[in-house]
């Protein structure tokens, strides 16, 4: 459904820029973006996906943490189960529940942050795509700016995903190095 809503939106504004006076005697510049592949090769997109790597190793050192605990407890449950208690035993079977309980939730709310995580990343990147894309257009004067995977055809469409990531890159390093100079003068502030 949202394809189709996006075809037809397309399709207005073609017609539009198609029957529009001002447009008719000159042609019209339209422009294709690969989002995917900018969101490959650009620098803060292979940052944005190391961070999520790092916050994964976390989380996932964290959950076999306490899987490692249910497996040892469910072994040390099987060596000496006959050598308890009935009320030993039922004290370490619902040890093991209670555990085997927070390692889903745990698991679960993991899953949930990382995809929270990966969703924010990758929508600030589409953002900062948009804006460069549209900073482009009105420069070279593009009529529209279309995103590729969503065509099957485009004829006379400038590809400007290179230069949208080679613009990302310059301001991604401008960022980082803007970062890094605020760093070393808050160190020099707190020398003094």
């Amino acid at each position: 459904m949202k394809y189709n809503i996006s075809y037809f939106l397309i399709g207005i504004i073609l017609c539009i820029a198609i029957t529009n006076p001002a447009h008719s005697q000159d042609k019209i510049k339209v422009a294709i973006v690969d989002i995917q592949k900018i969101v490959q090769e650009a620098d803060a997109a292979k940052y944005a996906r190391e961070q999520l790597q790092i916050e994964f190793k976390k989380r996932q050192d964290e959950i076999t943490k306490l899987q490692q605990e249910i497996l040892n407890l469910q072994e040390e449950l099987a060596q000496k189960a006959k050598f308890m208690s009935e009320a030993e035993l039922n004290k370490k079977k619902s040890e093991l529940g209670q555990k085997q309980i927070n390692f889903a939730n745990i698991l679960k709310e993991a899953e949930m942050q990382m995809q929270l995580l990966d969703s924010n990343l990758t929508q600030q990147i589409i953002d900062d795509i948009r804006k460069i894309a549209t900073s482009i257009a009105e420069k070279e004067g593009y009529f529209i700016v279309l995103e590729s995977s969503q065509l099957i055809y485009v004829k006379d469409a400038d590809d400007i995903t290179f230069r949208i990531i080679d613009e990302y890159n310059k301001q991604w390093k401008n960022f980082r190095r803007q970062k890094k100079d605020d760093k070393d003068q808050q160190k020099k502030q707190q020398r003094k």
